[in-house]
């Protein structure tokens, strides 16, 4: 069995662990009716209403986003912002990107850590050493 964890580093949610083991797809945002809802607060306006989306079928995790106005980035590099340009698709700037364990993703000021771990791949592994 896999299971993924994210663990809000700082911010409002700072110590906040959500942990899953089964398909989830979770909005992150300060809007109402977001699965993660970042509260609103004059430290967390860079984070938009409906920022960005995680797609998890453990041990796999996707990001996108939502076309929020100050991007999601994962490990510093970008994923975002939207374009408001006509002259640019707005679906180029909204792909998403796997991740990894130990991958951090910033939304705003907002930092969480991705890990995740796959016993499947655990167990292997052991049992492969004790045979050496």
């Amino acid at each position: 069995m896999a299971t993924v964890t994210l663990t809000f580093a700082n911010g409002p949610l700072k110590g906040l662990v959500h942990i899953c083991s089964r398909p989830e797809t979770l909005t992150l945002g300060r809007g109402r009716e977001c699965d993660i809802k970042v509260p609103s607060s004059l430290d967390c306006l860079c984070i938009s209403r409906h920022h960005c989306l995680l797609e998890i079928t453990p041990p796999e995790v996707r990001v996108r986003d939502l076309g929020s106005r100050n991007g999601t980035f994962v490990n510093g590099v970008a994923l975002g912002p939207r374009t408001d340009s006509l002259a640019s698709p707005v679906e180029e700037s909204l792909g998403w990107r796997a991740l990894k364990d130990g991958d951090e993703l910033c939304l705003g000021g907002t930092y969480l850590r991705v890990g995740i771990v796959d016993q499947a791949h655990l167990d292997a592994a052991l049992a492969e050493r004790a045979t050496l």
